[in-house]
Parts: structure tokens; sequence; C-alpha cells
């Protein structure tokens, strides 16, 4: 199983605070055969994960201290990035803009990767594709390029920071006009 980055979200439904969201999240680790990779995460969320996953004597793997990451470059085109998990991945490419995109791969990536020990085959032209053909609309979706247009679904503080990290690596010192909408619950 693979955990993304948690933050405070669903706060009614999972708890009002990071590791009480973790605890929840961390529900899914269920069994000792199971492999655990996670995306960074806070040091409140991370403990938690952690102790999870020791009651069943699993070791996760970390993305950026299990499986390193390094961004080379990023544009409107999208992200280009290494991943060196048990095997090196160089200059693979993601469509999807943001250098966080390159994390979200990394974790796919460790998932992949543990598959094998399950006896899946993997291959590095498989990741290459995957991750050079992955889609995800409505993430900063550049929606119409005069006068430029983004549509992005954050609805946590995390991905709205990660919004706007995008925005000013992609469009340095430009203002922008921002339409916002959420549910009560975000």
């Amino acid at each position: 199983c693979g955990i993304t980055p948690i933050g405070l979200e669903h706060t009614k439904i999972l708890g009002d605070t990071l590791a009480k969201i973790s605890v929840e999240k961390a529900g899914i680790i269920k069994a000792p055969s199971q492999k655990v990779a996670l995306a960074p995460q806070a040091a409140e969320a991370l403990e938690v994960i952690r102790a999870r996953c020791r009651e069943f004597g699993i070791t996760p793997t970390v993305v950026g201290q299990d499986l390193a990451l390094s961004v080379r470059s990023q544009d409107l085109g999208g992200v280009s990035f290494d991943v060196a998990g048990r095997r090196e991945y160089c200059g693979l490419t993601t469509r999807l803009a943001g250098a966080h995109q390159a994390v979200n791969a990394a974790l796919a990536i460790a998932m992949a990767e543990d598959l094998e020990l399950f006896g899946f085959r993997l291959t590095a032209e498989a990741v290459a594709q995957g991750v050079g053909e992955t889609v995800w609309p409505g993430r900063f979706e550049i929606f119409h390029r005069r006068p430029v247009v983004v549509l992005d679904c954050a609805h946590t503080r995390e991905s709205a920071a990660a919004f706007v990290q995008t925005f000013q690596a992609l469009f340095p010192g430009r203002k922008a006009v921002v339409v916002f909408g959420a549910s009560n619950d975000k």
C-alpha cells in the first residue's frame, strides 16, 4: 500500500489532528505480508504510521529517505526527475506540473517495486511509460493559455501550498487572480 502526504482533511470523520487522521489512514496496514510505501510526511504523521508498521513487523519505504528523488527541471510541460529505489530511473518525465508530482510518481514507483516482491515483473521502460502517460485532470491543469487559466482541485492547506509553489516556479513574478470555491468541510 502507499500513503500520500497526510494533511488536515475530512476532520469531522477522521479527526482534528494529524495524529488522529494518521491513525485512520494507517488502518490500511493490516498484515505482516504487506509492503508499505510512504510519501514524505510531517513528523507527527510519520511516527503514527511507523508505529502501525512496527505492529506488523513492516519496514516502510519512505520517499526521500529510502528512495531517493531528484527533480531535474520543471516547466508547463511537466517535470523531469530521477528516482533511485531498488534500481535507478534517470530522466523520467511526467506531463503533470509541479515538483510535488515527482514525489507522487516516486511513491508510485516505490509501490511498483514492492509488487516485484510478489512476483510481478517491472521494467524501467514500463516505469518511464507509466510516469510519462499519466494525466490527472484538475491538478494544475492549464485550461487556457491566453490568458493563462489554471484549474486545480486543491482542497487542503498542503495541496494549496503545492499549487502556490508550482505557480511561483512556473510563472515567476506574475500576479494571479484566484477564484476559489470549497465545500463547508474544507
